[in-house]
């Protein structure tokens, strides 16, 4: 979105990057306490736990015994998410994806569909959601980037965001780079959450 009359800021917004969404469902699944790529909270609603390494019909493989399992996803995650934002915030089906080439797939892939399906049911319940909202969300971005100017008395230097909205827990941002945040759906829609996110984003492209 960009203001009206206004070349100096554009703020984007893409949908939900579903891939990492669905590989944060495979954290939470196997339990793994660790994500040193994004420090991510637990996904919202909770994810069903997986009971135990070593599973039937889940785990196949010892070598997914901790550490090895939290090491794997921590990397396969890293190129996800870069594979991903590298496409201008484009993901991949969540249907397709898979851990090939690493430990992780020994998973069943059963639980590969079962991820897929509940990153599809909370794209569904996040679009219903946004089209009950009386005013679309662009209006909120837009009042707050005035806001800004008024504190700063006068127009907020050029800058450029593309916000991908996840369904993770409480606020929570991530800055990918100068340009790109990943956030929660709770700092998205409230604007005491998102309009520091806007202020860091000014001063990230100073």
């Amino acid at each position: 979105m960009r203001r009206a009359g206004a070349i100096g800021w554009v703020v984007r917004e893409d949908d939900v990057p579903w891939t990492i969404v669905a590989a944060l469902y495979l954290r939470d699944a196997l339990g793994l306490d660790f994500d040193r790529v994004l420090a991510a909270p637990p996904l919202s609603p909770t994810v069903p736990r997986i009971t135990g390494p070593g599973a039937v019909g889940v785990i196949t493989s010892p070598i997914l015994l901790e550490p090895a399992t939290t090491a794997a996803w921590n990397s396969w995650f890293a190129r996800i998410l870069w594979a991903d934002l590298n496409e201008n915030g484009e993901s991949r089906d969540p249907q397709r994806f898979e851990p090939a080439g690493t430990p992780l797939a020994a998973l069943d892939p059963a639980i590969l569909k079962a991820a897929a399906s509940w990153v599809t049911t909370q794209r569904v319940a996040r679009q219903q959601a946004l089209r009950k909202r009386p005013h679309p969300d662009a209006l909120l971005v837009t009042r707050l980037v005035e806001q800004i100017e008024g504190e700063r008395g006068g127009p907020v230097p050029p800058f450029a965001l593309q916000l991908n909205a996840i369904p993770v827990t409480g606020p929570w941002v991530n800055f990918v780079g100068s340009d790109s945040a990943l956030l929660s759906y709770q700092s998205r829609d409230d604007g005491s959450l998102l309009k520091p996110i806007l202020e860091e984003a000014i001063t990230r492209w100073r």
